[in-house]
């Protein structure tokens, strides 16, 4: 056998082999093949949009050199939590340059890789004919309002402050924000007061500025992280207002101050 070189890749070749005896042709072969396709030039990162709780929407261009023909892209996308969890799919053709990638989670930042394949050529290694593209930005899908937290319990602490304590929501549907505690008095001569906590993770606050002897309801707004683009108001959920909580009365304190 011979081995010849220099050859451009998926493209079709003639070889003819001559036998000659004593000057003369004895026989003359032709055959015609194709030499493997290169690995095709990788696509830009994908650029997208949530579409859904489930569902990323995602847009790349075609690669510029082909070098043999394009399979259907293989579109990946991981959750940036927990790398382990997956999804991918498959566009319709190889035309489609745009793709939306559902079965995702409520809320998750996911980052979305392009596989531009080829069809190998025959006893080529598949691996060979793919190449992935670098991973998009995050992409976060929408978020569900979570779950309603416990009607929040509390106690006034002073002519002027209130402590309130409450659980978390048993599904959160995304990432927690710090939580909103909103006291309004039931006459509602005041402007309501409002604490945000230190973080997620804190369910008890001390609402502040408050006014002596009045009576108070208060509530917690639970909410999670929205996608770009999304109504914040759709990922808040309030809880049920707490029972009336008075504040102390200034009289009160100063006489057991003395």
């Amino acid at each position: 056998g011979i081995s010849i070189h220099g050859l451009e890749p998926y493209a079709t070749y003639s070889i003819v082999v001559e036998g000659r005896h004593n000057g003369a042709a004895v026989f003359n072969l032709e055959r015609t093949f194709r030499t493997w396709p290169t690995a095709p030039i990788s696509v830009s990162p994908p650029t997208g949009r949530a579409k859904s709780t489930s569902e990323i929407e995602l847009h790349w261009f075609a690669p510029t050199q082909l070098n043999g023909i394009l399979k259907p892209y293989l579109v990946v996308c991981f959750d940036l939590a927990n790398p382990s969890f997956q999804q991918s799919t498959i566009t319709k053709d190889n035309a489609s340059t745009s793709v939306i990638v559902g079965n995702l989670r409520p809320g998750i930042e996911y980052r979305c890789s392009v596989v531009t394949r080829k069809h190998p050529g025959l006893g080529q290694d598949s691996k060979q004919c793919s190449r992935a593209s670098d991973f998009s930005a995050p992409i976060r899908t929408m978020a569900l309002a979570p779950s309603r937290v416990s009607r929040p319990r509390g106690m006034a602490t002073s002519p002027t402050e209130i402590q309130l304590t409450w659980s978390k929501p048993k599904h959160p549907n995304g990432i927690l924000k710090p939580y909103r505690v909103v006291c309004r008095d039931v006459a509602q001569f005041y402007a309501p007061s409002m604490a945000i906590t230190k973080d997620n993770e804190t369910t008890s606050v001390i609402v502040k500025n408050l006014h002596p002897d009045t009576t108070y309801q208060c509530l917690v707004v639970a909410s999670t992280i929205a996608a770009v683009g999304q109504d914040p108001l759709e990922c808040e959920r309030l809880s049920n207002p707490s029972n009336l909580i008075r504040t102390k009365s200034q009289s009160a304190l100063l006489a057991s101050g003395n």
